[in-house]
């Protein structure tokens, strides 16, 4: 069940902070080698991209929209590897420069450590990622998928699932606990997807998770 409401954690962060912790992740992204996978001609990387507060004018959702997406934006980078189907173009000086932008992030929140953050803004940062799993979830192939609907590329699942995995990974029991009503209907989303990619990416993180929750 979740808890009751309260002021989202993501107010905590300015966005001329945003802006500047976001800077240096901006500059390394556009200087990043990348190719869209074979047969595709979806962007991961403007994907990333999206995720930084614009320099022009501020998102719809204002700052705490930004700190979230800025988070993602940390957690796919720091997701990424040499195995990472989606991210494995992203440069360890860009995955490093992300952990350093939310040490700061932390700091300005007012938090002691990244884990804190986290545990605090998970309860925002989690909804898109099942959101984004939940509408690539119907198989392109399936008859029975609604004529004329409009889905994110499967290639955003991929990037959802590695952002969600790396989220949990950086909590655990006893904060994990009261995070259970949050985590395990989007580890269930992932499960149940189409994809075997996603579901490899998602399977043993969630049993694990599942396991601390119980």
């Amino acid at each position: 069940m979740p808890p009751p409401s309260t002021a989202a954690a993501s107010a905590a962060l300015r966005r001329e902070d945003l802006l500047r912790v976001a800077s240096p992740l901006r500059s390394l992204l556009a200087a990043a080698p990348y190719a869209p996978p074979e047969g595709s001609d979806t962007s991961i990387k403007s994907l990333l991209a999206s995720l930084l507060p614009s320099t022009s004018q501020a998102q719809t959702g204002g700052a705490g929209k930004e700190a979230v997406d800025l988070l993602l934006f940390c957690a796919a980078a720091r997701a990424a590897s040499a195995e990472a189907p989606a991210l494995h173009w992203v440069p360890e000086v860009l995955s490093k420069a992300a952990a350093a932008a939310m040490e700061e992030m932390a700091a300005m929140g007012g938090w002691a450590v990244i884990g804190e953050m986290l545990v605090a803004m998970m309860p925002e940062a989690v909804p898109p990622l099942k959101a984004v799993l939940k509408d690539t979830g119907v198989d392109a192939n399936d008859d029975m998928m609604m004529i004329g609907a409009v889905k994110p590329p499967k290639e955003h699942a991929f990037v959802a699932a590695h952002q969600f995995r790396w989220l949990l990974s950086q909590v655990n029991y006893p904060k994990l606990g009261g995070l259970c009503w949050l985590v395990i209907p989007c580890a269930l989303t992932a499960l149940d997807h189409w994809s075997p990619d996603v579901k490899m990416m998602s399977c043993g993180i969630a049993l694990l998770r599942y396991r601390c929750c119980c």
